[in-house]
This record gives C-alpha cells, structure tokens and sequence, in this order.
C-alpha cells in the first residue's frame, strides 16, 4: 500500500483519541465534575500550547528548505527531510485539533457561570471523587482477587468515617454488578461469538482478494 492511500486512511480516523474514549476513560476517570473539569481545562491549555509549538516547528523546516537554495543537491535532501518531518507535524496537529474539539465541545455544553462556580468550589468534591475511586478501586480487586489488597484498604481507612462507609457500599454494590455480569456474558460468550470471523481468518480473506 502506497503512503498516500496509508495517509487518506488515517484521515479517516481519529488521529489521537476516539469520542468513545474521551467520554469513559478521559473523563470517567475523574469521579466529580471538578475533578473532570479541571482534567479538561489542563488538557486544553496543554494542547494549545502543543499546537503552537508544533505549527513552529512546521515554520522553521520551511524556512530552513528556502534558505538552502544555493547548492541543488543539498537543497533536495533537506527539502526531502524537511517534507517528511512536515508530514508527520501535520499528523499530529490534526489529532491535537481533534482533541481540542472534544474538550471546546465538552466546555460548551456547560454554563460559564456554572464553570466557574464548580471551580471556585473544587475542594467540596473531593469527597465524591475520592469514595467513587476507591470504592471502585477494592470492587475490581474484590472481583479480580476476591478481596482488597492491603494498600487499598489502607486509603480506604484514611478517609473520614461516613465517606468510608460510602465507598464500602460502594465496593459491595459494584463488585456484585461486575461479578453478575460477568458471569452473565461468559455464560452466553461461545454462541455469540461462534460467527465472528477470526483476525487470522480475516488477513486469509484479505490475502486470498489480493490474489
């Protein structure tokens, strides 16, 4: 496969990170809107930031070939070096502003006022932050190792007694959860994935078409 066919599918795609993984592992693991909103405005700033540099770069590989023009052989090996490294800058400014616009879209389903407010309050939601953590924490240990470690059960004591007992309910409604439906999709995984064509089954497919 050519690099421009390579290039146009990759454009098809997101370049950094899919909505999908925006919304369940970038925000979801913060457990309290400050704690999201802080996640998405540090995130911003970052890649703002990047951007800047980025386009820089960009600008100077392209200075860089104008100014080489007086030796013909020199000036194609750097413009070819130049033009590759300029590629691969666009790449990763595309996933930039793409990760941009899942923050700029996330901001502006929320009130400014709002905003502001959550963030001027921060400190009153570290408590829901910190027992939907750690209860979720001791329930995928319970689940994985049926009990808490010993370090997760040490941060669970140095929370104040009623967050405590809020992330041990936690814990006990969330293990269940998990442990039932896990079950539940084991128990029904072998006839529905006995259709599903195989990744080695799919590159025969692929190979035998190119044939």
């Amino acid at each position: 496969m050519d690099i421009d066919k390579v290039r146009d599918l990759l454009s098809r795609m997101p370049n950094e990170r899919s909505e999908y993984e925006f919304r369940n592992f970038f925000l979801d693991q913060n457990n309290s809107f400050a704690r999201q909103l802080r996640a998405v405005l540090a995130e911003k700033e970052r890649i703002h930031y990047e951007m800047i540099k980025l386009q820089a770069q960009g600008d100077l590989l392209n200075l860089e070939t104008a100014d080489e023009a007086t030796n013909n052989r020199f000036t194609e090996i750097v413009a070819r070096r130049n033009s590759a490294e300029v590629n691969q800058l666009s790449r990763k400014l595309v996933g930039l502003q793409q990760m941009q616009a899942q923050l700029d879209d996330w901001l502006a389903d929320h009130d400014e006022d709002q905003l502001a407010e959550v963030a001027d309050r921060f400190e009153e939601q570290e408590s829901e932050h910190w027992t939907e953590h750690l209860g979720r924490h001791a329930a995928v240990e319970v689940l994985a190792l049926n009990h808490s470690t010993k370090d997760t059960m040490m941060q669970l004591s140095q929370l104040p007694f009623s967050d405590f007992k809020k992330s041990i309910i936690i814990t006990a409604q969330l293990a269940t959860f998990l442990k039932q439906t896990t079950e539940q999709a084991e128990a029904t995984l072998q006839p529905s994935t006995d259709n599903l064509p195989s990744a080695h089954a799919m590159d025969t497919r692929t190979q035998t078409n190119r044939a």
